[in-house]
């Protein structure tokens, strides 16, 4: 079983490896980028990416078998989990002048990305499950013990970016996410904290996330067709011309070349 110590060391390592960033950012009115962005520490080491489709039954008396009509696309939903790791305690024992200098050494070393703080990240994530509300007299942020009328606002829609998976495979370049990002919003955030330093300060933890799509932007609603499939991957052009490598679709029979 591995020590936290080598854990860490692993983790460390893909940092010090990687080319690329996993980010979130969050979008405001008119599917807006707020420019609140946030890459994670980590790239996930694996990522699901489920699709569901409708179809409605209907039985044909004496047949073997119902007929099926189709009514409609399902949710499609991209999950994996974020890990966060410190490799400093920064509270233990310390007062507040004595954490900020450890953490202005920890970022003037180039050692801040390995000593997040996992408690802000956590608040981060969870921020984009819970409304907002306000007095709708005002439009001011609502206290909580407010008697007027309240406007409720959703969570934030998000671009979950991820450089290289193509998750964002219809449309291509001339949507506003990009081919590598979906606009979605958070439908999971399931957190575990794997370890704690002697001060209670969290040294490591898992966060099981779940983002589902949207087709919703800026006031407008664009269904992924068959056709943008067909135009981007049968000639293996998904992505910027992977050159002979792409896929006939649909593949001639017996061949996957």
């Amino acid at each position: 079983m591995p020590t936290v110590s080598s854990l860490a060391s692993s983790l460390n390592a893909q940092i010090d490896a990687r080319t690329s960033d996993c980010a979130l950012i969050e979008l405001g009115p008119d599917d807006v980028p707020t420019g609140d962005n946030q890459v994670f520490q980590y790239y996930p080491d694996s990522i699901s990416d489920n699709k569901s489709v409708n179809y409605q039954a209907k039985d044909i008396f004496g047949g073997s078998l119902p007929l099926y009509q189709f009514v409609s696309g399902g949710e499609r939903q991209i999950s994996f989990t974020a890990v966060f790791s410190c490799d400093s305690d920064l509270l233990n024992g310390k007062t507040q002048e004595a954490q900020t200098a450890l953490y202005e050494r920890l970022r003037s070393t180039g050692q801040e990305r390995r000593n997040v703080d996992i408690r802000s990240a956590i608040m981060w994530l969870r921020q984009y499950m819970i409304p907002s509300y306000q007095d709708a007299s005002t439009e001011s942020q609502l206290s909580q013990d407010t008697g007027g009328t309240q406007l409720t606002f959703a969570p934030s829609k998000l671009i979950l970016s991820m450089p290289g998976t193509g998750i964002g495979y219809f449309g291509g370049d001339d949507t506003s996410s990009g081919p590598d990002s979906i606009i979605c919003h958070m439908g999971q955030c399931d957190v575990t904290i794997t370890d704690l330093f002697p001060s209670g300060l969290p040294r490591a933890a898992s966060v099981q996330l779940a983002f589902v799509q949207e087709p919703q932007s800026a006031g407008s609603v664009i269904f992924p067709s068959r056709t943008d499939f067909y135009d981007q991957v049968r000639k293996g052009q998904i992505h910027g011309k992977l050159g002979t490598l792409g896929y006939n679709f649909p593949p001639r029979r017996g061949s996957f070349t």
